[in-house]
């Protein structure tokens, strides 16, 4: 068996393997983004990758081609952010998959936010829930059969499309029309589970002062 060294350093290198460092300290080096200049460790196979992000080589690699970035504000979060003209499409309307995915409904079923929001609430919450009951043809996020209260987190964004805007009403009249009163709770970008949870907590507790008649759903 042949002795293996650390190509850096020259210390032997135990076991078997390919590795060429015998320590990360070896393995790493400074690199400075050649874009925005900030420095970093990264691995000496990487050295010749001269960006610290894929946006550091966007602006750059463009910049080389003289393409002017078309700037997009997130219909979420609000930041500005830029694309490839070729990206700049009448579909494109969020910065990040995070955002695209925040409070809209997956498959018909809760975002994962409301999920979460769900998850803290029924720790405190000394009653029946049922999670995506169905009523009639519509499913409602979260009930309390026994205050015959329907509760539905709803994304800002999403909810305010024309479209979703109709099939809301149309969910709110049936849900009425079952003996059940709605609460709607509003996702906002900096909402969180707790936040959420707190909310959902207040509307009962409001609806509970107010007498609201209750009655049992099976």
């Amino acid at each position: 068996m042949s002795k293996r060294t650390c190509v850096v350093c020259g210390s032997t290198l135990s076991g078997r393997g390919r590795r060429l460092y015998c320590s990360p300290a070896c393995s790493l080096v400074e690199r400075e983004c050649e874009c925005c200049g900030k420095v970093d460790l990264i691995q000496r196979k990487r050295i010749g990758r001269p960006y610290c992000s894929q946006g550091c080589a966007k602006i750059s690699n463009g910049l080389k081609m003289r393409v002017e970035f078309v700037s997009m504000d997130c219909q979420f979060c609000g930041v500005t952010f830029d694309l490839y003209p070729s990206q700049a499409t009448p579909r494109r309307k969020f910065c990040s998959k995070t955002c695209a995915g925040f409070g809209r409904p997956i498959d018909g079923r809760p975002s994962k936010i409301a999920n979460d929001a769900i998850s803290v609430f029924a720790e405190s919450f000394q009653g029946r829930m049922e999670p995506e009951l169905r009523v009639g043809r519509f499913s409602v996020d979260l009930a309390l059969p026994d205050l015959t209260i329907a509760i539905e987190l709803n994304g800002v964004y999403w909810h305010s499309l024309p479209a979703m805007i109709e099939k809301d009403k149309r969910k709110m009249a049936v849900l009425r029309s079952e003996g059940w009163h709605p609460v709607i709770v509003t996702i906002h970008k900096d909402s969180t589970p707790e936040l959420l949870a707190s909310e959902i907590a207040s509307a009962v507790s409001a609806f509970v002062a107010q007498g609201v008649p209750t009655c049992r759903h099976s």
